[in-house]
């Protein structure tokens, strides 16, 4: 076993030796400077971001007077690493709201997937669901959205696959000699009970 993990370390150690080689072939003996020089740059980047959002955090849990409790390091991991990601000022606030609502002891318990959803929508997809907040009955219908907000068929789709929204579906009866039941999905557009639940994770 021992042996052939050691043939393993080798052979990725060779692979990687060639790719920089290949590399360094290509760019430049610049490259290795430039990778630091890029690493520097989105550190700090990541590490402003930190700051701004523990920033907002710090003030809202004094000027509340909050009670602190420990949070779940399935939780905490990823909330500091999509607060380090985030440079959008409209979702760097809910990602304060989000980290306030898991360190507040008299919030309740919320789940921890919250911190992968929100790294996983862009500013636009979270004002499409803003929107189906502010319109909990009529919802949006997709097909004249465009009067109201913008948006793209594959923020639609990402949404979906978060299960943060839900498309209507509507029954409707065919006869072909006896009843039979049939569906389709409607261009109408409503938040889901995990999405309602979400952005009430990420308000105060």
């Amino acid at each position: 076993m021992l042996n052939k993990l050691n043939e393993d370390f080798d052979e990725l150690k060779n692979i990687i030796e060639k790719a920089e080689l290949i590399a360094k072939h290509l760019f430049g003996p610049s490259l290795v400077e430039f990778n630091l020089l890029v690493q520097e740059t989105l550190r700090f980047r990541r590490l402003r971001n930190q700051v701004e959002i523990l920033e907002k955090v710090k003030e809202i849990v004094f000027d509340s007077n909050l009670t602190l409790r420990q949070v779940n390091l399935k939780a905490l991991v990823p909330l500091l690493e999509g607060i380090g990601l985030e440079e959008s000022e409209e979702l760097q606030k809910m990602w304060a709201n989000l980290l306030v609502n898991y360190l507040d002891s008299a919030a309740t318990t919320i789940s921890v997937v919250y911190p992968s959803i929100l790294k996983s929508l862009s500013t636009n997809e979270v004002r499409f669901l803003w929107h189906l907040h502010e319109h909990p009955e009529s919802g949006i219908n997709t097909a004249s959205i465009h009067k109201t907000i913008e948006f793209e068929l594959h923020e639609i789709n990402n949404l979906e696959r978060l299960s943060l929204i839900e498309g209507e579906i509507k029954f409707f009866q065919m006869t072909y000699g006896s009843t039979e039941v049939n569906w389709k999905k409607t261009d109408n557009y409503f938040l889901s009970k995990f999405g309602k639940d979400f952005l009430r994770a990420c308000v105060r």
